[in-house]
């Protein structure tokens, strides 16, 4: 449910070009939306848009409709788009793909006849027996793969977005924590260290983060 807040704010966010008190220090933001009433959507948008932005951000989470719900809006149904321009678009990516692989592989062959050329050979020769380095890039744990496995391992693994709090709210968090601190003669290494380890879990697990953040928003709603 919190993913359904997150949602409303970023449809917000898209149709305005910024979030909903933009113009607020982050932490004060993060105070305002317990005691405040929900954003809304203002301006010339249609009123189904309107309507969607509503259902997403009502406080309490036990009224705000599901991620299946919500495919059955009238916003969504009259705007989305059939799921053959996914499917056009992947072939067209699948045929980007399989061009460069063609353009490499012939790229390579014609390196290899050059080489057998320099070195003596003549067209007429079964074998050219040239030695070509295996590209660092394409081994794995010791063993070659050939590039275009390694392509599509790569292309297999969905990389999820990065938190957005990462530059808008943490930094000034901790900023104002370490300041806080110095002003009491308190020792920032312990506020250091836990900057460090909010970095290091967003880099294990991209998105976090944002999780963390809304999951607090949610429990000061309560």
């Amino acid at each position: 449910q919190a993913d359904i807040w997150s949602l409303g704010i970023t449809a917000i966010e898209l149709a305005k070009g910024e979030p909903p008190h933009s113009e607020l220090h982050p932490m004060k933001v993060l105070f305002l939306i317990p005691k405040n009433n929900p954003p809304t959507l203002e301006g010339n948008f249609s009123k189904s848009l309107k309507e969607f932005v509503e259902a997403c951000l009502n406080k309490d989470p036990s009224f705000r409709p599901t991620a299946k719900e919500l495919l059955k809006h009238k916003f969504i149904l009259r705007n989305s788009k059939k799921t053959s321009y996914l499917a056009d678009l992947i072939d067209r990516h699948k045929r980007w793909k399989s061009e460069q692989t063609h353009d490499d592989s012939s790229s390579d062959d014609s390196d290899t006849e050059a080489d057998g050329q320099a070195s003596g050979g003549s067209d007429s020769e079964e074998w050219i027996f040239t030695i070509r380095e295996k590209d660092p890039k394409n081994l794995e744990n010791g063993a070659a793969q050939p590039l275009e496995l390694q392509r599509n391992k790569e292309k297999d693994i969905p990389k999820r977005p990065l938190s957005q709090c990462l530059s808008t709210i943490i930094p000034p968090l901790f900023a104002e924590l370490k300041e806080k601190s110095e002003v009491c003669g308190g020792n920032t290494d312990s506020i250091e260290e836990l900057r460090k380890a909010v970095y290091l879990a967003e880099e294990a697990c991209p998105g976090i983060v944002d999780t963390m953040v809304s999951h607090l928003v949610q429990r000061l709603q309560r």
